[in-house]
């Protein structure tokens, strides 16, 4: 990876090349089943589509896990939304 955004003759910005935490939502999983399971009916293996939920899944048990073993009682997330014409943040009380 740190070749990649290293390499000035890729057209790829180093802050694609470096997402961040995971997603979450119902729009994007459900896209990326249908996209699939497309592929699926075709014959077509998609294994980088295939391993993003998985992956997706990892990244929110990984946090989940540092915030348990933390034992603090308050946590602060802040959330992003965006949809056409605004966007939106979302802050929860524990």
């Amino acid at each position: 990876m740190e070749l990649i955004c290293k390499d000035k003759q890729l057209n790829i910005s180093t802050v694609y090349m470096r997402p961040g935490f995971a997603f979450g939502g119902s729009c994007l999983p459900k896209d990326l089943r249908a996209l699939t399971y497309v592929g699926k009916t075709r014959d077509v293996t998609m294994p980088m589509l295939g391993s993003v939920l998985g992956s997706n899944r990892a990244h929110i048990d990984h946090a989940l896990d540092m915030v348990m073993r933390a034992g603090v009682r308050r946590v602060g997330m802040i959330g992003l939304s965006f949809k056409t014409g605004r966007m939106t943040c979302a802050r929860a009380r524990s």
